[in-house]
């Protein structure tokens, strides 16, 4: 596995199975002009060069982490959000046809109280052991199925912070 740009194994769960978390910001931010460029980069250096992986040495995990809803009113305002999710939704598509499981985390509803963050990236230790609690129950599983689903709870949960918090965007 490259653990370059765009992932790091988190830990190992039994031989030949492993979790990764998935940077895609850092792909998708490339600064190339406009979305189209933005998302091609970033769906070729996803299943192009950035990540080499040979899916069929073991079983892989991907887990989209539990940014607070701050962050994706920055990258509103930043004006990536609409690209992330198209990148995003073309990675999580590649990785279900190549029999891994995904985890979406983006859209917990928890992710709107600030007091579960250090910054807008990084949560407290207990969401650890949330994520893990959701690993054994199936909660935030990606599939075919649902992905538009948790899509769209992200979308709204990022409008109600925003209309909620209007005062953080004046």
């Amino acid at each position: 596995c490259s653990a370059s740009v765009t992932s790091h194994v988190l830990f190992p769960l039994m031989q030949h199975q492993f979790v990764i978390r998935i940077n895609i910001e850092k792909i998708v931010l490339i600064n190339t002009g406009d979305k189209f460029d933005k998302c091609s980069i970033a769906k070729r250096k996803l299943f192009g060069i950035g990540i080499k992986f040979n899916f069929d040495s073991g079983s892989f995990t991907f887990i989209f982490p539990p940014y607070s809803t701050l962050y994706w009113c920055d990258t509103q305002d930043q004006g990536y959000f609409d690209t992330f999710l198209e990148a995003k939704k073309y990675f999580i598509h590649e990785l279900l046809d190549r029999g891994c499981t995904v985890y979406d985390f983006q859209s917990a509803e928890w992710t709107n109280d600030l007091d579960n963050y250090q910054d807008s990236t990084h949560y407290c230790p207990d969401v650890n052991d949330w994520m893990f609690d959701c690993f054994l129950s199936g909660d935030y599983l990606v599939t075919a199925e649902n992905y538009d689903t948790l899509e769209h709870n992200l979308i709204e949960n990022t409008h109600t912070f925003r209309m909620k918090n209007a005062d953080l965007f004046s």
